[in-house]
């Protein structure tokens, strides 16, 4: 053993930091450290090999004890400096550097780093430079300054890349990634991991491939693919298992505890996350404790189980201060900002999400800074702080905008890296510009005195345009597109999620404005009415292409339950006479006698119904009727509502069904219509395995029919055609 650890301080002039590491690696089963320390008491505190030792114990504590390698370290270059040794000298400055960022004293860590790297210029020591830049960037990386970490990650690279040094080429490629991805810009990252698993799988190493494979997750999840995330977290642990990596194996267990949580999963992520602790706490890793502590934490809050959420956030938040985490201190923050609310210290609740806000803008977090501006917004508007609330508004919605694009921009990166079709990109680039559309007018909207009126109306009219277009676009796609059908429905969600929240922030805005009422003239508040009304419109309109889009992506999961018909055809009529009575209309039942059980999912079926009593009141004049009728036939029901409205042409009939139609007949109050409605009643009743018709003459009323039959416990639905 004596004459492998000479050998390994022979060849310390010419091995990278990589190469050390196996050395130390090589004999730490076999009592490397002790035969360390009997070398010492058996060689003379003059001789060069006792200088070695104390760099090779130094090297050893550097990830395990800062006191231990600041000891040796100091040591070894009291002794190198007594000797005259520059190479001795360069690695204890090396060493010591380790040791003070390992004690999170970064400013002595520079320092010394920075006189390890000038001696190994002068002595033109490759690896030594090398792993002095490496060292730097971990130390910078460690503090939160990304873009230095960057710059050292990248001199390291370079230096290595000149000396085909594969292994520690993938570590700076790894760092470099991570650097990426911290700071938010995901293609480059996603890069930079590739190119690392790349020289990872020519080396054959295992278990870097296994972390690259985790690392890439983790982009995933930024993505939104969360099952695509956990496929991947699953298969780095089943590796680190076989490998009995536990570090790892905690890492990847509250990486799977996240996603979960991201998921709405708590009952899964709970038991991962305590996993993640437990091991954790037994290789007793402070900083590493405070992730699974805080998703426990940010669980239970959402859970709303708010004394353990208070225990697990502050102890968290505790941890992230002395690691120094910023990233962790604004989710922290923002979570017990939330916490705080829910608890009714609203004071506490505002100096938190301030102080995230602050951290967050401190640190470039984007999604800390929309999230808690968001937050701060809605606490200002609710106490009637006008002025601040839109301030922070303002805010949110610019950062929210960098967001998007930011999102998208990493949903092409991943795509064309798995070459994905063209047409995807094509889409996620057309629904960018659309989102960068609506933000321009929401903030003109925010200065009400340029021609309020004209504004509302172009917003409204490209949205409902924009929609309209993507909704026929993907009708008429041939027969070579429909491999892309699950994508399109993906896209209309999402575009119509996204028009639901600038919508409903325009109509916030309004409210806000008309809070002033004082400083605005009638026509102005003729025009903000009139801009409420049509986001009201709007929203309804994009709740029922939200419907239609569930329907057809496979989403709607039936509940099939007992469901006692008669009751059901009372409840409607209950809840729609009032209506009835201010257009003076009468609304009539036909039941059968004996109860009308029926297996099927009662919200479907009310919201059936519903829709259609709702058109026939909307349709019908003063002083008429409108029946519900329910029949028995065979093994079937037939629920059936008649009115004595104006009827349907044989040209309307046609097209009675079909999404967006526009039929001859108006309602006879100005009630609103969006076309969707019977396009979702047919869609529907379909799904319960019903169909549905209309029998119907000019002049002579309208009747629509629906018949139905029992259906199986636990069915689900398919697409509809």
């Amino acid at each position: 053993m004596r004459i492998a650890i000479l050998a390994c301080m022979k060849l310390k002039a010419v091995i990278t930091f990589l190469g050390m590491l196996i050395c130390v690696s090589a004999f730490a089963q076999s009592g490397y450290v002790d035969s360390l320390r009997g070398i010492l008491n058996h060689t003379n505190k003059q001789e060069g090999a006792y200088l070695g030792v104390l760099n090779d114990l130094a090297l050893y504590y550097s990830t395990r004890s800062a006191d231990s390698t600041l000891y040796y370290a100091k040591r070894a270059r009291d002794l190198a400096a007594d000797l005259a040794s520059e190479e001795g000298m360069a690695q204890a400055f090396y060493y010591l550097g380790l040791g003070f960022t390992l004690a999170k004293s970064f400013d002595s860590a520079l320092v010394v780093l920075d006189r390890a790297g000038d001696l190994f210029q002068q002595m033109k020591d490759s690896a030594g430079l090398g792993n002095s830049y490496y060292a730097k960037g971990m130390l910078y990386s460690d503090s939160g300054d990304f873009e230095q970490a960057l710059s050292r990650f990248r001199q390291a690279f370079v230096i290595w890349q000149a000396t085909d040094n594969l292994a520690m080429q993938a570590s700076a490629l790894r760092r470099i990634g991570v650097c990426h991805v911290r700071m938010g810009d995901f293609p480059l990252g996603l890069e930079n991991f590739q190119k690392a698993l790349h020289v990872y799988e020519f080396l054959e190493d295992t278990l870097w491939q296994a972390r690259m494979l985790f690392n890439i997750g983790t982009l995933d999840v930024e993505l939104e693919e969360y099952e695509r995330a956990i496929v991947g977290f699953q298969k780095a642990y089943d590796l680190f298992a076989s490998m009995q990596s536990r570090l790892d194996m905690a890492m990847a267990l509250n990486n799977l505890g996240y996603n979960y949580k991201l998921m709405g999963k708590w009952e899964k992520a709970l038991p991962l996350l305590f996993q993640a602790l437990k091991i954790h706490d037994e290789l007793g890793q402070p900083c590493r404790v405070l992730y699974p502590q805080y998703n426990i934490g940010s669980v239970y809050e959402r859970l709303g189980r708010l004394d353990s959420a208070d225990y697990y956030l502050h102890l968290s938040q505790a941890r992230s201060l002395e690691c120094r985490d910023q990233y962790i201190q604004v989710l922290n923050l923002i979570d017990l900002g939330s916490l705080y609310q829910k608890q009714g210290k609203q004071l506490a609740s505002l100096a938190a999400y301030k102080k995230a806000l602050d951290l967050a803008e401190t640190v470039g977090m984007k999604k800390g800074i929309a999230t808690a501006a968001g937050a701060l917004y809605a606490m200002h508007k609710a106490e009637g702080r006008y002025a601040e609330a839109l301030k922070f508004l303002e805010l949110s919605k610019a950062t929210g905008d960098s967001i998007f694009n930011d999102k998208n921009s990493k949903r092409i990166a991943r795509l064309e890296a798995e070459f994905v079709f063209e047409k995807e990109r094509q889409e996620l680039l057309h629904a960018s510009e659309k989102r960068d559309l609506q933000y321009a007018q929401e903030r003109a909207r925010l200065r009400l005195e340029q021609n309020v009126t004209i504004i509302g109306l172009i917003f409204l009219a490209l949205t409902l345009l924009a929609v309209t277009h993507l909704y026929f676009q993907k009708q008429h796609a041939n027969e070579q597109l429909r491999v892309l059908n699950n994508e399109k429905n993906k896209l209309i969600g999402m575009v119509a999620h996204d028009l639901h929240s600038p919508i409903s922030q325009v109509r916030g805005l309004v409210e806000l404005i008309k809070g002033e009422e004082g400083h605005l003239n009638p026509p102005q508040v003729k025009y903000l009415d009139i801009i409420m009304s049509s986001c009201d419109r709007s929203t309804d309109l994009i709740e029922r292409v939200l419907d239609v889009s569930a329907i057809e992506s496979y989403q709607l999961n039936l509940k099939v339950e007992e469901v006692e018909l008669n009751e059901v055809l009372e409840l409607i009529a209950s809840n729609f006479d009032q209506r009835a009575r201010k257009k003076h209309i009468n609304i009539r039942t036909r039941l059968v006698d004996n109860p009308a059980i029926l297996k099927t999912d009662r919200s479907y079926l009310i919201q059936i119904l519903e829709n259609l009593v709702s058109n026939a009141l909307k349709f019908s004049q003063p002083h008429t009727t409108v029946e519900i009728r329910l029949e028995r036939i065979a093994s079937k029901f037939r629920l059936s509502v008649n009115d004595q409205g104006p009827g349907l042409s044989r040209e309307d009939q046609n097209q009675l069904f079909q999404p967006f139609a526009r039929l001859t007949p108006r309602p006879t109050a100005g009630e609103s219509s969006t076309g969707l409605g019977l396009s979702i009643v047919k869609k529907f009743t379909e799904a319960l395995s019903g169909k549905i018709w209309c029998e119907s003459e000019l002049g002579k009323g309208t009747t629509f029919i629906v018949e139905i039959r029992a259906m199986q416990q636990g069915q689900s639905v398919v697409s509809v055609p």
